[in-house]
């Protein structure tokens, strides 16, 4: 829409309200229609400059046989409407396809694609698939709003992985790079590639993991006072200046997991974990987002006296690690300068943020001074200061800020 009337204001709110009509129906069956005065409510354009603008944009969008315009017997305008046939000159006008259009490309992209040499299945799989997109079925693990190429893409890894004959144990970044050409690919488009494997296998493929393709071994970085006894040997960490990372094996294989320490504490971020390793103060540090196997391990095979406190974000995904470290280690986690900290230039809370608030304010694993601090981010309306390193910097001992947040607030 790159002329008026085609990018005046009522045709850009027209044509976003066919695009959004259409991802529920491709091919229209009706055409399309609003009333005027609701149109030009719902479109913003209530100034009369607007209004004499819209006007004159519908009557010329008219001229167009672009819209077709209703009035009543005083002249003004009562109704407008897009007919079906006009649809796709409205889609062109904007330089895009039209649903329908991309959906019968897809459909004759997977035809392409059944010409493939394949596994057994491969053949009936893609003509079955293009048979239903032509129909406008789609299964869940296709877009039909996507181009043609992006499935394709994904085509043609599905068909690569179950051609060849992949060594048990291969490396999911090694095959991702053979087969895809990018070694991120497997891990990016996952989901979707085992919804495809276990269509086109009917349930014999479902996961990546049944082609014997292997994730690298889980670990678990720590630091400080840890004493692991594992094939007659024993290992002190507490003399290693450095982070050390230990792998889910080593650490479910260890015949004794010994801590010097009573306390431990978990932190999100790992340049807030290097901060503190770095200050040698004699407490089990572990970094840990959403906790790895291999970290749950760990915390299971500690002493059940030991004390632990998770130190990470103040925003609602920093609550809700918190939460997951919890519900999955089965410990009691406190929590280390997790608050609402006030900031002139905090980023505003999106709608997500606020739903997971919502999901966080019902669990039992936030307790009730935490579900205090996620009601004054909610009745602010932004994150505040939530950065682990947005606090002072680190004391050497325990606990490391000497002072608690709600101190740090007044400061700040």
């Amino acid at each position: 829409m790159n002329a008026w009337p085609f990018n005046s204001a009522l045709a850009r709110y027209i044509f976003k309200r066919l695009k959004s009509s259409r991802r529920r129906q491709p091919e229209p069956i009706a055409d399309w229609a609003e009333s005027w005065e609701p149109l030009l409510e719902k479109a913003g354009l209530l100034s009369a400059e607007a209004r004499n603008e819209a006007r004159d944009a519908a009557v010329a969008l008219e001229r167009s046989e672009r819209l077709v315009c209703r009035s009543n017997a005083d002249g003004k305008l009562r109704r407008v409407l897009v007919p079906r046939a006009a649809e796709r000159a409205w889609f062109a006008d904007a330089n895009e396809r039209h649903p329908a259009e991309r959906q019968s490309g897809l459909a004759a992209a997977t035809r392409e694609a059944a010409q493939w040499p394949g596994i057994a299945e491969w053949k009936a799989w893609c003509e079955r698939l293009a048979v239903e997109m032509e129909a406008g079925h789609f299964p869940d693990f296709v877009d039909r709003h996507e181009e043609e190429s992006v499935w394709l893409r994904d085509l043609e890894v599905v068909n690569q992985l179950t051609s060849h004959p992949w060594p048990a144990g291969t490396l999911l970044r090694v095959a991702s790079a053979e087969a895809a050409g990018d070694s991120k690919f497997l891990e990016t488009r996952r989901s979707r590639l085992e919804r495809m494997l276990k269509s086109l296998s009917d349930s014999r493929f479902q996961s990546l993991a049944d082609l014997g393709l292997i994730e690298p071994p889980r670990r678990c970085l720590l630091h400080g006072p840890l004493r692991l006894r594992l094939h007659g040997h024993t290992f002190d960490f507490a003399a290693f200046k450095n982070p050390v990372a230990l792998g889910e094996e080593d650490l479910l294989a260890a015949d004794v997991v010994e801590l010097p320490t009573s306390r431990v504490l978990s932190v999100e971020n790992e340049t807030t974990f290097h901060e503190l390793a770095r200050l040698a103060s004699g407490e089990l540090l572990i970094q840990t987002s959403y906790a790895s196997s291999a970290t749950l391990a760990l915390l299971r095979r500690l002493p059940a006296e030991c004390e632990c406190t998770h130190f990470g974000d103040s925003d609602p995904a920093g609550f809700d690690i918190l939460r997951d470290l919890r519900e999955r280690s089965r410990r009691q986690f406190g929590s280390l300068q997790m608050g609402y900290r006030k900031g002139s230039s905090a980023p505003k809370l999106n709608h997500p943020d606020r739903r997971l608030i919502e999901t966080l304010q019902k669990s039992s694993a936030i307790t009730e001074a935490e579900h205090h601090e996620l009601a004054r981010m909610l009745t602010a309306g932004d994150k505040g200061r939530f950065e682990q390193e947005s606090l002072p910097r680190p004391d050497a001992q325990w606990p490391f800020y000497p002072h608690p947040y709600s101190e740090l607030r007044k400061e700040m």
